[in-house]
């Protein structure tokens, strides 16, 4: 959760104070910012999201995303 918040945190200049603050739904960070976002853990974490997996409520929290790269990951 930590380097996923940080990466966050770096790239949009912003801060997350809890991992499960809102962060698309609050507005703390822009729907523009998804599809980068989708990148960058792609790449940081060797993963590919289905197509399925692409709304942005899946994505909302840093929990979430740790939830779902453990899947995708097994760790």
């Amino acid at each position: 959760a930590e380097d996923i918040a940080g990466l966050i945190e770096r790239q949009a200049l912003i801060s997350i104070d809890s991992y499960e603050e809102p962060l698309f739904t609050s507005g703390k960070l822009e729907k523009d910012f998804f599809t980068y976002l989708i990148i960058m853990l792609e790449d940081y974490y060797s993963v590919q999201f289905s197509d399925s997996m692409l709304e942005v409520d899946m994505f909302d929290t840093v929990n979430k995303m740790v939830q779902i790269i453990t899947k995708l990951t097994g760790f």
